[in-house]
């Protein structure tokens, strides 16, 4: 009888360990095992688990109660390991064993002590550089297939990459079709982000350019997550400006209408100051210079050059401080005549000399 066969040799198998190996060579022998054990256990999909040796027979405590088989198949499959007693519940808890050894028992799980069921895994959906990353553990290849799908659908356009794995006896929060609509938690606004789903919470993560960004996915996910507890964290970050576009839609309004003054004064024209209204909205995030130039006018000595660009150009940025930017990311400087853009002989050349120009930094 085989389990006969089993109680001979497995002390037999202990004694010769015993006898042959050193005290702590069967130490680091038993430690070995132990480890392997455990990696054998991660490849499976099995986590949290807790293994300890006694010679080649390997204990292993704290598996989920739908992985028992499958954690017992792992460790016995380790070269060394002679059998493996298997108990589901916490780790160090003997409710639920299941073992191959001689003392291996039949009796079910005590009523007072019942097997936990099998836990969630925690399911992920990440929005990394404009795709959508699906990581997390599904029981079988059909809750795989529908997860991607309806993530797909969810996703916006976007490209979805499959890092699922499949663990048999893992357990969703939903059913698959339905728990790859959660995608759409993410949204569409720029920024890397993420939801992941473990037991009853559901954690959003990431920045988002806005706080109502901000709030409308939480809504989104309280929606879908029905009695879950949502753990928002979430920052609002405004994504990078570009200061290019920013400059060309600046050099845009200035080249249609420049920002002009009065006549030997500091003072805006009304066509001036539509200008720089119309500038104003589109510094935020920006840091700008706003250069003075005048025109060198043969003969007209009743003006100082210097000091009226400087008073230009500190009149514009007053302005725009005024209409909502930021003081301490304007700076105003007078160039005088020192930087003409067209020859000063002439009354157009004078024109385009005298002028403000705004340059993003």
């Amino acid at each position: 009888m085989p389990w006969l066969l089993g109680l001979v040799l497995i002390p037999a198998l202990l004694a010769l360990l015993a006898t042959v190996t050193p005290f702590g060579k069967r130490d680091e022998v038993e430690s070995d095992l132990a480890l392997k054990s455990q990696n054998a256990l991660a490849a499976a999909g099995i986590s949290g688990a807790d293994v300890r040796m006694d010679g080649v027979v390997a204990n292993v405590s704290g598996v989920p109660a739908g992985q028992i088989d499958a954690a017992r198949g792992a460790v016995e499959s380790v070269d060394g390991v002679w059998s493996a007693s298997v108990a589901g519940g916490p780790a160090g808890d003997t409710a639920g064993t299941d073992s191959t050894g001689p003392n291996a028992s039949s009796a079910p799980a005590s009523s007072a002590n019942p097997v936990p069921p099998a836990p969630g895994v925690p399911m992920k959906a990440d929005l990394k550089d404009g795709s959508v990353v699906l990581s997390g553990a599904v029981p079988d290849e059909a809750a795989r297939a529908a997860l991607v799908a309806s993530a797909t659908q969810a996703a916006g356009g976007r490209p979805v990459v499959d890092q699922l794995t499949v663990t048999p006896g893992a357990t969703l929060p939903l059913p698959a079709a339905e728990l790859g609509k959660a995608v759409g938690i993410l949204g569409t606004a720029p920024g890397d982000r993420g939801v992941s789903w473990d037991g009853d919470t559901v954690t959003l993560s990431g920045s988002v350019p806005t706080e109502q960004d901000k709030a409308a996915a939480e809504q989104a996910a309280t929606a879908m997550a029905g009695g879950a507890k949502i753990d928002n964290k979430l920052t609002v970050a405004a994504p990078p400006v570009d200061k290019a576009a920013v400059q060309q839609q600046i050099n845009a309004l200035i080249a249609a209408q420049p920002i002009t003054f009065q006549p030997n004064s500091a003072t805006l024209t009304p066509a001036g100051e539509n200008t720089v209204q119309q500038i104003a909205p589109l510094l935020k995030g920006v840091s700008i210079e706003v250069g003075g130039h005048i025109a060198d006018a043969p003969g007209n000595d009743s003006v100082d050059g210097q000091q009226l660009s400087d008073q230009r150009a500190a009149t514009v940025q007053s302005r725009l401080a005024q209409l909502g930017v930021a003081a301490d990311r304007i700076t105003a400087k007078g160039y005088g005549s020192t930087k003409p853009v067209a020859p000063n002989n002439t009354a157009a050349g004078q024109a385009a000399n005298r002028r403000v120009e705004i340059v993003v930094l």
